[in-house]
């Protein structure tokens, strides 16, 4: 997940009153959803890795882009870390 998604996901799940009961909501809306609908239209499995990231704002439901990326991919901040 990349650091624009998990800005955007903490900007929209925290509310004054609730808390960050909130965040479980949007993650909900923006993550487990897509996904889902991607592993039940059978365009994705087990193996497939999900790239989520922060889409601009242009009015759409959602913010946050969840890509399908073949099982080699590797974020590359994640190709840094590994290779230390």
């Amino acid at each position: 997940m990349e650091r624009s998604a998990v800005d955007f996901l903490i900007g929209n799940g925290f509310d004054k009153r609730y808390g960050a009961r909130a965040i479980k909501r949007a993650m909900k809306q923006h993550i487990e959803l897509p996904v889902a609908e991607l592993l039940l239209a059978g365009q994705a499995d087990m193996k497939n890795v999900v790239r989520i990231a922060r889409k601009g704002a242009d009015g759409n439901r959602s913010n946050v882009s969840v890509k399908l990326c073949p099982p080699s991919y590797l974020h590359p901040a994640m190709k840094k870390s590994s290779s230390a």
